[in-house]
């Protein structure tokens, strides 16, 4: 088995996932904010209930792309432990 060298490791470097990762996680802090304030201001249920459902869709895009990101490092660290050995 060889030992990995310090040279061998490869910096993690921000890909076009985490970019938009970031971008939806703005996204849904930005319409949390949204939420509570119409909860705040005691809004129609039906009003809350629409922004909420926005919301939903935010978290789950984000769950997305953080798992595909989470598969591509995955795949990356099992192709470089295979090359490496």
């Amino acid at each position: 088995m060889k030992p990995v060298v310090k040279s061998e490791v490869k910096p993690v470097v921000k890909s076009e996932g985490s970019a938009m990762g970031d971008e939806v996680k703005t996204q849904i802090e930005e319409q949390g904010i949204k939420v509570r304030e119409l909860k705040a201001a005691k809004s129609a249920k039906g009003v809350i209930d629409a922004e909420v459902k926005i919301l939903l869709a935010l978290k789950g895009k984000y769950k997305e792309v953080c798992i595909s990101k989470l598969l591509s490092i995955m795949l990356c660290t099992i192709i470089d432990y295979v090359y490496i050995f």
